[in-house]
């Protein structure tokens, strides 16, 4: 793509325009230009720029330059710097994304090392920390400098970082021992090793696995906040504030607003008194900082400025000016801030450089208002046509255009598209050349590698680029965004242990996790989980013995029932679980049974129409779809009926894998019906499936409420006589007059949702067709492991790669930040949800949204209305009729309008996590970005359980352990809808994890799997084996660890191991040596089949069976005693040999040395042993 920008920069249009822009302080306009043409203006200028800053109008238009920008120069560095959010609001709690990269412009200018800057013009004129500053903070370390550990704690604290007990987010860091992790805001996770005072290392590491890779000599850490400042510089801020407040107040008459402002000044002023900072620090950004300094002042004076539709920016600014205006008299007159605390906005100075260049770049040539004398370039430029598919008419065009000489070129996303866009123009008679890159001096049209919206002619640089766009029909395109750690990574530390975790004993039953205790006995300290039971006893669990406790995972509403250490109630709770998960195994078997027997119809291979309908999806598969996919197709393949149950995630792609399985349905000649619970939905998908299939020969059909007596009847017909293919509808569906022609497939949505009828209806119905049930409750992993053999599932665990996580807000309520939220994403022309859950003050809502956003089309939705009324208001909202739409919970659930945007919670305090997680699942289904605002009510004192809740809410906007909680409660639910309900309270009686395993134990003893129970061997070493609280002081961290150490079965996974260890905390010390060197042990007994090995006295006993597989024979013992011919014998028991090594007077760390050359030896014999007999 690149060289297509070479070729433009060269034509003489743009040779006089980059000449006569040359001449500094010269202001140029630029006219003509839209779209894909318009950025390829810019990459053209960017090439002889440096540096070029672009400001346009809003935040999603800046979005789509430095996506097509990336596509036009490729590896070119391209930052954006998007506006700061909700600068007025009293944030609890943010998601970081949005400053980083705030945060990453700003160094990257300063660092003369940004190429192009994007941003909007509100972005362009907001208040930031000086460039001074920035260069003061910025934290330079070497590999061999002197500096000092806690120097550089203390720095990372001034810097904004947050100090965390395990580093998953940027950010913050973590200190163990003489190891610092640091996750700056951009670039890769850093981790410090410290000799002394020197820094010994510098290391890359990834957050996920937490291990350490390459080593780099020297790295910069840059601040995490855009407000530095350290605790005495915060405690003066402090006075000053009280000072003003002080003044102010003296000043004011209403004692209401009075109180007002001393709660909401007060409140900021105790924080910077105990150094803490706040999102909200960003408003006294004037009183830390002598000068004043907004985002333009970081621009050179030799750079470009190009402002994008200069007076769409004026009119932003003077909308932004008027309620920049409204809120600082509203929220003086309410008490809420101190004079001087906004920043003004000045529209007459909106075009005022600092001696910068200017380009204005406009579509229609016209002068720019405030700016004189600026001469005007018109450039020409017709938009492309689309096509939709109709080859011939793309054919006489092409002609056209090569009787004037022009550069045709086609643009496809990847290899395979363009694979099927060359195969297209050959049936056509259409001579296209396959290229890797543009080359002017071609001769016929050429394709290469590209994603652009949109195609154009240039008929000045004898230029035109087509897209698969005008080819086919549109298609939405995806962004590229650096991705951090998945959340499926995150989903399955949900199990981390915390103190005051409820957990499950396998012998003992449910009881309270207390944390670990060091403990000795025997002269021998070992560390021990405390749990603790009903009646205050107490169990110490050896860490050895770790697999035996399992989190306990319930329901997040109630807490489970603690037992009696030794009492017979848990044995009962096992027996009664257990009885009805064997139930429930069977029935399962028997139907897995019947379908396996049942005739259906066998689907032929994917056809070369399939491939293209593929090929055409608008984004990249990910991995789990492309699974689920190649499971679904592989059943139609088979002769038995497919029954099989897809699981994703709201938004993670569940719909285009049935469209898929559609598609292979319908080009084999088959009727596909797809049932629905609403007729919302119905709505959704039949838009969704006729968009994907347009341009191929299939019918489809919508039959719900909203349908005509007549058209009904007609549907009904096409049906029967087989001229519908697919057919998309309710319950009507499973009407007795409804009859299908040849029907291969069902899709069945949410099923859980259908009522008991028609899950009857339903059964007959999927008898002998493929059927693929669809649930947005995300299924665990373990219970998809469980039921495999038995159940078909499919699981969609990944989310798709480009989205852009939704920005989160926990924040006090004010009218304020409701109109903004509201004002902002109807500027963009996007859609809202106010959700507000009493439907008895619902109205109240809703006439407030009206009074504060005039222009806002507002409807209400709550689950109380007449459900016919309810679908209307729906689908009006989906339609795009109504801006915003205040309801009830009742969008939780199946909903998705990718024009909604942005979504506003009432009382967010007084709801769930896993509810909170499932509506903010609710936006974000586009490719911009979209805002989550979690409000709370302004009370002067929150109580103690909203303000935990609050907490975890915070949690939870970082994807910390709150979206884990969330997670879990979903997968519980999940567990019920596939299972049956009942099974919900034996989940909650006996803890998921063990509910799983009965479950798996079952299926496999009825499928007569023979499941020989391994017993390992018991090693019992009395040494002083444990993580000490100096080495690793996270309790959560050492049960981790010592999960990992029982998980090891091979020497080699604990050498791997040890590496971890010492990689994250450093050098071992001989408590963890030991602890080390019991694990070898272990996994060589297990290795090579020993009954036990246990320390007695001061000697060690090696148990050797002479019957096991990998058993001994005399000889070879005879041969292993002569290693050690002073201190070792041989006793033989019971088909036993045992060695009896003698441990007196050699240190601890020599005797578990010398058990494990024992034990290497033993390898060796072993295989001496295979080998001899491999030869016989």
């Amino acid at each position: 793509m690149r060289e297509i920008v070479r070729y433009f920069s060269t034509i003489d249009d743009m040779v006089q325009l980059r000449e006569r822009l040359k001449k500094s302080g010269a202001q140029q306009i630029v006219a003509g230009l839209a779209g894909s043409a318009r950025h390829l203006l810019y990459a053209s200028l960017a090439m002889a720029e440096d540096p070029m800053v672009i400001v346009t109008h809003s935040m999603q238009t800046a979005e789509a330059i430095v996506t097509e920008l990336s596509e036009w120069l490729g590896d070119w560095p391209i930052y954006l710097f998007p506006e700061r959010e909700l600068s007025h609001s009293d944030l609890i709690a943010y998601s970081p994304e949005l400053a980083a990269l705030r945060m990453e412009a700003l160094v990257a200018l300063h660092q003369g090392q940004a190429k192009v800057v994007v941003t909007t013009i509100r972005g362009l004129r907001q208040s930031t920390l000086p460039k001074v500053a920035l260069a003061k903070h910025a934290l330079s370390l070497a590999r061999g400098q002197e500096f000092p550990l806690q120097e550089v704690v203390r720095n990372l604290g001034t810097l904004g970082y947050e100090r965390a007990e395990l580093v998953d987010a940027r950010g913050q860091f973590s200190v163990r021992g003489g190891i610092v992790d640091v996750y700056p805001l951009f670039g890769s996770a850093l981790r410090f090793e410290w000799f002394d005072e020197e820094i010994d290392s510098i290391r890359l590491f990834d957050v996920e696995t937490q291990r350490s890779s390459d080593q780099i000599a020297q790295t910069t850490i840059w601040p995490a906040r855009e407000m530095i400042a350290d605790h005495e510089q915060m405690v003066l801020v402090a006075d000053r504030v009280e000072e003003e407040l002080h003044r102010h107040l003296s000043k004011l008459q209403s004692p209401d607003v009075a109180e007002n402002l001393r709660r909401h000044v007060g409140n900021d002023i105790l924080r910077l008194r105990e150094g803490i900072h706040f999102p909200g620090l960003v408003r006294y950004v004037n009183r830390f900082y002598q000068d004043h300094y907004v985002f333009q002042d970081y621009i050179a004076h030799n750079a470009l400025l190009v402002y994008d539709e200069p007076s769409r920016l004026r009119e932003t600014m003077e909308r932004v000016a008027r309620e920049e205006a409204e809120w600082t008299t509203a929220a003086l007159e309410h008490g809420e801030i101190l004079p001087g605390m906004v920043d003004a906005v000045h529209v007459e100075s909106i075009f005022h450089t600092n001696a910068q260049r200017q380009l204005f770049v406009n579509l229609f040539p016209r002068q720019v208002a405030g700016v004189s004398g600026a001469q005007i370039a018109n450039f020409t430029m017709r938009t492309m046509q689309p096509f939709h598919g109709q080859l011939p008419m793309l054919k006489t065009e092409l002609n056209r255009f090569q009787k004037t000489h022009q550069h045709i070129v086609f643009l496809a996303a990847n290899e395979e598209r363009a694979d099927r866009l060359l195969r297209v123009l050959e049936d056509f008679s259409i001579e296209v050349e396959r290229r890797s890159q543009f080359d002017p001096m071609a001769e016929r049209p050429m394709l290469i590698l590209g994603s652009l919206s949109s195609g154009f002619e240039l008929p000045m640089a004898h230029l035109v680029v087509i897209t698969e766009n005008e080819v086919f029909v549109n298609r939405k395109r995806a962004r590229k965004i650096r991705s951090d750690a998945s959340e499926a990574a995150r989903i399955k530390s949900y199990q981390d242990l915390h103190v005051g975790d409820y957990v499950v004993h396998v012998s003992h039953g449910i009881g309270k996790y207390m944390g670990i205790e060091t403990l000795e006995i025997g002269g021998v300290h070992r560390d021990y989980l405390h749990l603790r039971y009903a009646g205050n006893d107490k169990l110490y669990v050896p860490v050895d013995q770790i697999h035996l406790i399992q989190k306990y995972l319930g329901s997040e509403e109630k807490e489970p029932r603690v037992h009696h250490l030794g009492g017979s109630d848990w044995v009962r709770t096992k027996n009664k679980v257990q009885k009805s998960v064997r139930d429930i195994a069977e029935d399962l078997i028997k139907l897995y049974a019947k379908r396996e027997s049942t005739p259906g119809h066998a689907f032929k291979p994917d056809t070369e129409w399939q491939r293209d309908f593929e090929s055409m999806f608008a984004y990249e598969e990910t991995p789990d779809q492309l699974r689920a996919i190649q499971e679904i197709k592989r059943d139609m393949e088979r002769s038995r009926p497919m029954d099989r149950l897809l699981c994703g995630d709201v938004g993670y792609g569940k719909t285009e894998v049935a469209i898929r399985a559609a598609s292979k349905a319908v080009f084999d000649g088959k009727q596909v019906a797809v049932l629905v619970p609403t007729t919302i939905l119905a709505q959704q998908h039949f838009e969704t499936f006729r968009e994907r299939f347009a341009g191929f020969p299939v019918t489809i059909e919508v039959l719900s409420r909203f349908r005509s007596k007549a058209e009904s009847a007609k549907i009904v017909e096409g049906l029967a006589n087989g001229t519908i293919d697919i057919v998309i509808g309710t319950h009507r569906l499973l009407q007795k007059n409804i009859k299908f022609k040849d029907l291969g497939l069902l899709v069945v949505d949410e099923e859980q949702r259908f009522g008991v009828t028609h899950k009857e209806k339903l059964k007959q119905l999927r008898a002998n067709v493929d059927c693929l049930t669809l649930t947005a409750t995300p299924i665990p992993r373990t219970l998809h492991m469980s039921m495999v053999g038995v159940r078909d599932l499919s699981v969609i665990e990944t989310p798709p790669e480009n989205r852009f996580p939704v920005q989160t807000y926990v924040v006090e309520y004010s009218d304020g930040l409701l109109r903004e939220a509201i004002e902002r994403e109807l500027g963009r022309g996007g859609q809202v949800y106010v959700l507000y859950n009493q439907v008895n003050n619902i109205q109240a809502i809703a006439d407030r949204v009206v009074r504060l956003v005039p222009e806002a089309r507002v409807a209400i939705g709550h689950g109380q209305m007449p459900e016919d009324e309810l679908e209307r208001v729906m689908l009006d909202f989906l339609q795009g009729e109504t801006d915003v739409l205040v309801s009830t919970t009742i969008i939780e659930t199946g909903l998705d309008i990718p024009n909604v945007n942005t979504l506003i919670v009432f009382h967010a305090d007084r709801m769930g996590l896993s509810q909170l997680y499932q509506l903010r699942g609710r936006v974000g289904r586009s490719n911009r970005i979209a805002y989550a605002y979690f409000t709370y009510q302004p009370d002067k004192a929150l109580s103690e359980v909203a303000e935990k809740r609050l907490q975890a809410i915070k949690e939870f906007t970082e994807l910390g352990s709150g979206f884990k909680i969330a997670m879990r409660d979903l997968a519980i639910r999940g567990a019920g809808n596939i299972l049956g309900a009942e099974q919900h309270g034996h989940i909650g009686s006996v803890g998921f994890d063990m509910y799983t395993e009965m479950l798996a134990q079952a299926v496999r003893e009825l499928r007569g799997e023979k499941v020989e129970e391994k017993v390992d061997p018991t090693v019992e070493i009395t040494v002083d084996a444990f993580l000490p609280d100096t080495y690793v002081p996270e309790p959560a961290q050492k049960v981790e660890l010592y999960k990992k150490f029982v998980a090891c079965r091979t020497p080699e996974e604990v050498d791997d191991l040890r590496e971890e260890i010492e990689d994250r905390y450093g050098s071992l010390p001989l408590q963890v040596e030991n602890l080390v060197a019991v694990a070898r042990i272990r996994a060589y007994a297990i290795r090579y089949e020993l009954v036990s090995i246990v320390k007695k006295g001061t000697d060690v006993h090696i148990s050797l069976s002479a019957n096991a597989p990998r058993g001994l024979t005399g000889a070879a013992v005879y041969e292993l005693i002569q290693l050690y011919p002073k201190r070792m014998g041989m006793q033989s028991n019971d088909g036993l040999y045992i060695l009896v090594v003698e441990g007196r007077g050699i240190s601890d760390q020599d005797l578990l040395q010398m058990i494990l050359r024992i034990l290497e030896q033993i390898g060796k014999l072993l295989n001496k042993q295979e080998e001899l007999q491999n030869v016989q």
